[in-house]
């Protein structure tokens, strides 16, 4: 499992150990909902709109996964901000940089904070992917989840545009949080 950033080593590791690592991400998901299910379920006396099931349901998988997972993103993508303050510094102005020159670092440097986030991210994807189906969500969602794994994904293999990972899917969050 990568679970410390340490474990991420210093090029992409292999397929085998980043879909363990997801699979045990989207475990942790999984078991955050159920345990907000049976929260809810417990105190579901105390308040009129925890009586049924299905609003507990639905009140569990927005905050134990979506909310959850909005926040984690969140923080890791602030830890690996360092990486991106050549991309703050240029919208504030503050310094010239995105210099076209040095697109290729930005674009195939290794990052594993990048690495990790992006791990992470599809997790939460692929459970939210899940949830569309199950939910019947519409196809809206179901396409939004697909499109967002897919450069997610093309960002760990062959391990490219992780300088821009660190903001699109993990600082952004915050504003989905």
């Amino acid at each position: 499992l990568l679970l410390s950033l340490k474990s991420y080593g210093t090029k992409p590791p292999k397929e085998t150990a980043i879909w363990c690592t997801i699979f045990f991400f989207l475990s942790i998901l999984c078991m955050a909902e159920q345990l907000l299910r049976y929260a809810f379920f417990s105190v579901k006396d105390m308040y009129p709109f925890l009586e049924k099931e299905l609003d507990r349901q639905i009140l569990a998988r927005h905050i134990g996964i979506d909310c959850f997972s909005c926040i984690v993103c969140a923080i890791l993508g602030l830890q690996a901000s360092p990486i991106i303050r050549e991309f703050f510094d240029h919208v504030r102005g503050i310094k010239k940089g995105m210099e076209a020159e040095t697109y290729e670092k930005r674009l195939f440097t290794y990052h594993p904070q990048a690495y990790r986030l992006g791990a992470f991210f599809m997790a939460y994807q692929i459970h939210d992917l899940y949830d569309a189906l199950v939910w019947d969500d519409g196809a809206a969602y179901v396409f939004h989840h697909i499109v967002s794994m897919i450069p997610t994904f093309l960002s760990m293999y062959p391990g490219c545009a992780g300088f821009y990972v660190i903001f699109f899917v993990g600082i952004s969050e915050i504003s989905t949080a």
